[in-house]
């Protein structure tokens, strides 16, 4: 027999072999593998590549986190500032008392006397806390039984009594005032530049300090 074949169907047998070959493989190539190649191992994996990857390049995370928390520190801050305008609220607290001639402090209450338009011919303060400014002169202020009081007399000849273990804080600017400090009170007393003014202290009475142009007797 003879077995000698043309090339050409020599080559067309080798190239169907090898087209046979590589359609039937499920391992490694060809269009069934699902391990390496073919369609879902190449293309379609959606583990490690091709079209079908989902892991890398999806996540849109990042750098949304910092914008809001500054944003919200400054709202805490701009707060803060109006609870500095809301403690002015509490300066005074003194009862003011109109005293045209003759008035008083209940005892115990922290008083402001109103001397004004030639008022306070006699303004006592009797153990209460209080304080007055007699801007036209001729004022009698009087402190007794343990008060407190800060009087001034801008407008001069005013007279002032700190009486029964009172303390009195008085300043005399106008000048001419008569102070007398008497039974076991204690007296403060600034007599200003002007006329010259007297401070007595009889009983027990006493200064504390003294300045300006006082005659001072009996302390």
């Amino acid at each position: 027999m003879n077995l000698r074949l043309s090339y050409p169907l020599l080559v067309c047998c080798l190239t169907c072999t090898v087209a046979c070959s590589a359609d039937s493989t499920t391992a490694n190539g060809g269009g069934g593998s699902t391990s390496e190649g073919g369609t879902t191992g190449t293309g379609a994996s959606t583990t490690d590549g091709g079209g079908g990857s989902m892991t890398t390049g999806s996540m849109t995370t990042t750098g949304t986190a910092g914008a809001g928390s500054t944003g919200s520190a400054g709202g805490s801050a701009a707060g803060g500032a109006g609870s500095t305008g809301s403690a002015a609220g509490g300066a005074g607290g003194a009862t003011a008392i109109d005293c045209p001639t003759q008035c008083e402090c209940p005892a115990g209450e922290t008083c402001e006397f109103d001397c004004s338009n030639g008022g306070c011919e006699q303004a006592d303060c009797v153990a209460a806390t209080c304080s007055a400014t007699c801007s036209d002169g001729n004022c009698t202020l009087d402190c007794d039984e343990g008060g407190v009081c800060d009087y001034a007399c801008p407008g001069g000849d005013c007279k002032f009594d700190c009486d029964a273990g009172s303390t009195c804080n008085i300043t005399c600017s106008g000048g001419n005032c008569e102070i007398v400090c008497d039974q076991d009170s204690t007296c403060n007393v600034d007599c200003g530049n002007g006329a010259d003014s007297s401070v007595t202290c009889e009983n027990g009475g006493q200064t504390g300090t003294v300045s300006g142009n006082c005659t001072v007797q009996g302390c």
